[in-house]
């Protein structure tokens, strides 16, 4: 029984890529789901199998992260398109009908097959979904470039859009200028909402497309393992291709078994004496083992973490592959003549490629997200034994290493240079030592690598200089005290450009530069003596550092000694708090210091940073209202403090500005969790990180009106429709900035007639669609399981009853009447025709609060309901 219980457990690995287990039944129904498809051939149902990858711990399939919630998406806005595709009508009476099928027809084909790309096994092709999307839409009215990281700016006016569904517009006629009644305002309305879902569906597809171009180190597993694992068995096959060519070249079996690659031949001038020689055989066997069983066993069994541990295998391959490449290419007698020959040349070229391709794929799997260079300090040095190099950037790890490769391509005889031990200050910022007075002049490549061998590159970050580049000329700008009494030691702050230790200051007669302190290249400190004799009067700040020169005339003034007063205290910058905040945030920062005054102020935070108001508290401590741009880019800001007479207090990289950190919604439980065919169910989602415009979708068959009533809760009117497949259904709720979740079997579809658990009955509370307001059913003619909920969408109020309320509302088209009973008000309205039981009344202006009924054709009030604000 055991064995059997094995075959089993195994072949269930096989088929649905799912662990089973005995207490998680949702997770095997889901895979079952996501295995089998079901469809309609020649009028006979046909389940189709479709193979999953790897299996990993609490898998749901491959499409994950990122590809699952613009999948997810997808599929909610095709489900929604096409009902209100198939129901537009033309406004045009010359309308061609031929023309209308096909473009309609045309349009739903795209947008299928444009959630099948989403949804491809493997990650989308880019270049597929970027053509149909422009063959929908029409191409971006400005391309992405990837060399600025710069996104392509699309048009999202629904009325201004091209493509097919521009032609839409057209063939259908459908312009403000052609609408005259209601019926014909609701079909531009539909084809309106028609295009917004599309232009959303391609703003998410932006925003996202980084996952899927195979340079994004922080990939998502599901997608990355079917990558994987193809490339995987494309690797075994290539030794199996490798092994038949050298059997055509007469190095058979028998010679690869016994035939040697001399990695460390001293002869060869990109020996590795690290490296023990190996048989043709046992390198080529490693890679197939490795490939067909090693490999895919360890990733089962780990998931993330045996990808993870695959990676340095892999590189090792990667190394050895490419010194037996070196080898085959090189005309010697090692290991044998055919081995030398272009047959097994070319085998050779093709299985370095697909090791390397390999490798890349696994190592862009790893537990925390890959370090990121932003920029090294410094970016030019000379040849000299002792150089410490500042890296910034994010994701930095305790215990990785820092590389310097050098110039040119990769060659055995240049050496890269390692710190194995950077010290690491920050998630941002490591500094490493290196000897370079050896060192190759010319450009060299900064790497870091994590301790999770997450590796980041900034090609030609810094370079190596044999003599030093003659300096720009400086550039002085202000100087700070401007002021200064005979006889006195004192500080002077001076900022500018080009600043350095060559620098040469002069301020006339009288005056010593006793030492110079270089706090950066914009901000040095002099430190001066002024003679009891010297002149009084106006001097002139001069610098020269032998390629120019600078002078700031009239910028210090030698006063006499004051005779009892107190002398004035300089302007001095000692501390930021908070000293960081990210784009888009408003943040008030106490300036710490001294010899502040009631008309100091604060400058200088950066040009993506406006500085609101400066509060002066005393003379140590000001108070700056500022403002971070929604669009800064990270890093590190100097902050300026300037009082009435242009004295200047500097605190070089004083403020930082973070990345942008995105929040994800999550769903705890949803309420009620059921419900069945040809009903409305009233459901309220709760969770945390919601946003006002938060959409909620249930899957296929099933549309629903989502409104915002806390960042904890969401609630939506769902029309489930009456073909409607039972069965569990995902739910998922996406943010306006792109953010989604996903819980998985959430709600279910039950069979026809059984009615969802529900918590309202008849005085229900219920929400407002897009409008601070709380709408309560305090009175109703209908039966005490009837149920209401009334919105607002753009400019249209519905009530919508949320079970059968037929004989009382009866007939598609009857004139309805909204009366605010206060103000004796009334809004016409219309019955949806069909089984939707939803009145629309048309009303540009917002509903004010008071006592409404709604009237039937016959003056009979169906309900009455009363609006509050909250």
């Amino acid at each position: 029984s055991t064995s059997i219980g094995l075959l089993a457990e195994q072949a269930l690995r096989d088929v649905l890529a799912i662990r089973p287990t005995t207490t998680d039944p949702q997770s095997f129904v889901a895979a079952l789901n996501n295995t089998f498809s079901i469809r309609d051939v020649d009028g006979r149902p046909v389940w189709q199998w479709t193979p999953r990858s790897f299996t990993v711990q609490a898998d749901m399939g491959e499409v994950t992260g990122a590809q699952a919630s613009i999948h997810a998406r997808a599929r909610a806005a095709f489900d929604q398109s096409v009902l209100l595709l198939e129901g537009l009508s033309s406004l045009r009476s010359d309308a061609d009908e031929e023309d209308v099928y096909a473009t309609r027809t045309i349009v739903r084909s795209s947008l299928l097959e444009l959630v099948d790309e989403l949804g491809r096994v493997g990650g989308p092709r880019i270049q597929r979904v970027d053509a149909l999307f422009d063959s929908l839409l029409g191409v971006p009215l400005q391309p992405a470039n990837p060399a600025t990281k710069t996104p392509a700016i699309i048009e999202t006016d629904p009325e201004k859009v091209a493509g097919l569904i521009g032609q839409i517009r057209g063939r259908f006629g459908l312009a403000r200028a052609r609408v005259n009644t209601i019926d014909e305002e609701q079909n531009l309305t539909n084809y309106l909402i028609l295009v917004e879902h599309v232009i959303a569906l391609r703003l998410s597809w932006e925003a996202r497309k980084k996952f899927f171009t195979g340079q994004e180190g922080d990939v998502f597993l599901g997608t990355q393992l079917v990558q994987l694992g193809w490339a995987l068995g494309v690797l075994a096959e290539s030794v199996h291709e490798a092994e038949a060519v050298m059997d055509s070249v007469f190095l058979g079996s028998a010679e690869r078994q016994t035939l040697k690659l001399s990695f460390n031949d001293p002869s060869l001038p990109f020996a590795d004496l690290s490296e023990s020689p190996l048989t043709i055989a046992e390198l080529l066997g490693w890679i197939e083992r490795f490939a067909r069983e090693e490999g895919p066993r360890i990733i089962r069994e780990a998931g993330k973490d045996g990808v993870v541990s695959l990676i340095a295998t892999l590189k090792r391959l990667d190394k050895l592959v490419g010194l037996a490449n070196k080898i085959s290419h090189q005309p010697s007698d090692n290991p044998t003549r055919g081995f030398h020959t272009p047959r097994v040349q070319r085998s050779m070229d093709e299985l370095v490629v697909h090791v390397r391709n390999a490798t890349n794929l696994a190592g862009q799997v790893r537990r925390s997200p890959g370090p990121i260079i932003k920029f090294v300090e410094p970016t030019t040095s000379l040849r000299q034994p002792d150089v410490t190099l500042q890296i910034f950037g994010e994701n930095f790890q305790p215990g990785g290493q820092v590389v310097l490769e050098p110039p040119g391509p990769p060659d055995a005889t240049k050496q890269a240079l390692t710190d194995g031990q950077p010290l690491f200050v920050s998630e941002g910022l490591l500094r490493a030592s290196f000897d370079l007075s050896s060192a190759a002049p010319g450009s060299w490549t900064v790497v870091v690598i994590n301790a999770d061998l997450g590796e980041a590159r900034a090609p030609d970050a810094f370079v190596v200089q044999l003599k030093a580049t003659p300096a720009a000329p400086p550039v002085a700008v202000a100087v700070n005290p401007v002021t200064g009494s005979q006889g006195q030691q004192l500080s002077v702050e001076v900022v500018g450009v080009n600043l350095s230790s060559n620098d040469t200051w002069k301020i006339g007669p009288g005056i010593t530069v006793d030492r110079l302190e270089v706090l950066s290249d914009r901000h040095v400190r002099l430190h001066l003596t002024i003679a009891d004799s010297a002149p009084t009067g106006v001097r002139d700040v001069s610098v020269d550092n032998g390629s120019g020169s600078d002078t700031l005339v009239a910028a210090f003034t030698v006063v006499p000694p004051p005779p009892d007063s107190k002398p004035k205290t300089p302007l001095v910058i000692q501390s930021i708090d908070p000293s960081h905040a990210g784009p888009g945030q408003r943040v008030y920062v106490t300036i710490k210091g001294k010899g502040f005054t009631n008309q100091s102020y604060a400058s200088l935070f950066g040009d993506d940073i406006t500085v609101n108001a400066t509060t002066f508290v005393d003379e140590t401590q000001l108070v700056a209202d500022i403002t971070v741009g929604a669009d800064a880019i990270p890093g590190l800001r100097d902050v300026i403090v300037i009082s009435a007479s242009n004295e200047i207090g500097w605190l070089a990289r004083g403020f930082a500005v973070d990345a942008r950190q995105l929040v994800q919604p999550t769903i705890q439980e949803v309420i009620p969790d059921e419900g069945s065919p040809d009903q409305h169910v009233l459901v309220t989602i709760n969770g945390s990180q919601f946003q006002p415009g938060a959409q909620a979708h249930f899957g296929a068959s099933i549309t629903a009106l989502t409104g915002f009533v806390s960042a904890q809760q969401l609630m939506a009117v769902i029309w489930i429709a009456p073909d409607a497949q039972q069965g569990p259904r995902d739910v998922t709720v996406t943010n306006p900035d792109g953010t989604s979740y996903w819980k998985p079997a959430a709600f279910t579809v039950t069979c026809a007639g059984r009615r969802g658990r529900s918590t309202l009955r008849a005085r229900s509370v219920v929400f407002f669609q897009g409008q601070d307001s709380v709408i309560t059913l305090s009175q109703s003619q209908l039966d005490s399981r009837s149920e209401a909920a009334v919105t607002r969408d753009v400019d249209t109020v519905r009530v919508v009853f949320l079970h059968d309320v037929r004989p009382i509302i009866d007939q598609a088209g009857d004139n309805f009447r909204l009366e605010h009973v206060e103000s004796g008000t009334m809004l016409p309205g219309m019955l949806e025709s069909g089984k939707q039981k939803i009145i629309n009344f048309s009303d540009a202006t917002p509903l004010q609060p008071g006592t409404y009924r709604v009237i039937d054709p016959e003056d009979s009030v169906v309900c009455e309901f009363t609006m509050t604000r909250q």
